[in-house]
């Protein structure tokens, strides 16, 4: 009997410490998820003081557009903000989202703002991934064919997607990531919340 009651009690013990333990986890991605805001907001606003703005010529429901003339060079221009590049940055109309996006990802990078994984703008298989904060990419899976999506470089040249497809990818699934990219020049992911998954939006240049 008293055997029974100390396994109860064990039970009941490790039961309290993993809800202790889910609550600090929340509280850890609330915090990181704010602070990952605040930075990326603060970032855009300097990328948007930098970035040369190109004159409207009435083609764009959203943003002006700039002339093809621009270079290979300067469309792949990064501007180095507090020791980190940045190659430009994504907006999404429909769902109020404008972000920095930078030049390479790493874990750290990622607390930040999305970056890109693989591919360039100019090459038509720029990949951008980015956390599933609500001030990220939490909302992509919003996203339905025909939505537009902008990417403007540094070099001020804005480019115009429109959705085409969506897809559940394994977390681990690398080659899947960039499968069939001839039917598409740029990929929006994050992980699903489990993290076994990875929300994958894919779009065509217009």
């Amino acid at each position: 009997m008293q055997k029974d009651k100390s396994k109860g009690r064990f039970f009941i013990l490790a039961g309290v410490l993993l809800i202790f333990a889910a609550i600090a986890l929340v509280v850890w991605n609330v915090y990181w998820d704010s602070q990952g805001g605040k930075a990326a907001e603060k970032v855009v606003e300097q990328l948007n003081q930098e970035i040369p703005k190109p004159e409207n010529d009435g083609d764009s429901e959203y943003m002006p557009k700039i002339s093809d003339e621009t270079s290979d060079e300067e469309s792949e221009t990064a501007f180095d903000l507090d020791g980190k590049k940045y190659i430009g940055i994504i907006s999404v109309p429909k769902i109020n989202l404008e972000l920095p996006v930078m030049n390479e990802w790493s874990y750290a990078n990622l607390d930040i703002a999305p970056c890109r994984y693989s591919g360039t703008a100019l090459g038509g298989d720029l990949i951008i991934a980015a956390h599933n904060y609500t001030s990220f990419f939490d909302r992509i899976d919003e996203l339905n064919s025909g939505d537009k999506i902008l990417f403007t470089e540094c070099s001020g040249k804005i480019r115009t997607y429109e959705v085409v497809a969506s897809e559940l990818i394994g977390g681990t699934d690398v080659v899947g990531m960039e499968r069939d990219s001839e039917n598409w020049d740029l990929t929006l992911f994050t992980c699903t919340w489990s993290g076994w998954s990875r929300i994958t939006v894919r779009a065509a240049e217009i």
